[in-house]
């Protein structure tokens, strides 16, 4: 129930109403710490070869050090030899955003326009995929899904947690499924 973006909370209600017993909001904590280790294990593991990676990110708020703090969550999607979707990984960071740092629109489209159009350089039958963000979006609009009931995450390794969680979750469906380009 964690993982499909439930508060520890509400899993503690449900357990009291299921089971008739007291579940205390700690306890949903630690039995989510105990998959800590299978989490990193899919972190850590070996990656195969991708012809195509894309990298996107989006921002959860944490508390840290007695104030809320913007997190990013970086997030590394490929797909393999095979023309299925991978998610190749995660970070999760405190992030040091600055609207001082960030450069002008104009400045910034002089720089990246061209950029935009480098799925030209791929091939015809692939370009109508790869030129649009649409499965990173539909990747984080899941993951915003799930975790918005946390409102504020208590910590960053709890929202690396759930945010594993979620990515290991679906990367397991991209590769049980359909091929997303044909080689």
């Amino acid at each position: 129930m964690y993982f499909q973006g439930i508060s520890t909370r509400k899993v503690k209600k449900v357990m009291e109403e299921l089971c008739g017993f007291e579940v205390t909001s700690s306890e949903v904590n630690n039995a989510a710490k105990l998959l800590d280790e299978e989490l990193k294990s899919w972190r850590d593991r070996s990656l195969g070869c991708y012809r195509y990676v894309y990298l996107d990110a989006q921002y959860k708020k944490i508390r840290y050090a007695g104030s809320f703090m913007d997190c990013a969550i970086l997030i590394a999607v490929g797909i393999d030899e095979s023309g299925r979707r991978d998610i190749l990984g995660l970070s999760v960071s405190l992030s040091e955003h600055d609207e001082k740092t960030m450069p002008r629109l104009s400045t910034w489209m002089e720089e990246n326009i061209p950029e935009s159009l480098t799925h030209l350089q791929f091939p015809e039958e692939h370009q109508r995929r790869i030129r649009t963000s649409n499965m990173l979006e539909r990747l984080n609009k899941e993951i915003r899904r799930r975790t918005r009931i946390i409102g504020v995450f208590p910590n960053t390794e709890s929202c690396e947690r759930l945010t594993s969680a979620i990515l290991m979750e679906i990367a397991d469906e991209w590769q049980s499924g359909v091929r997303y380009l044909t080689f």
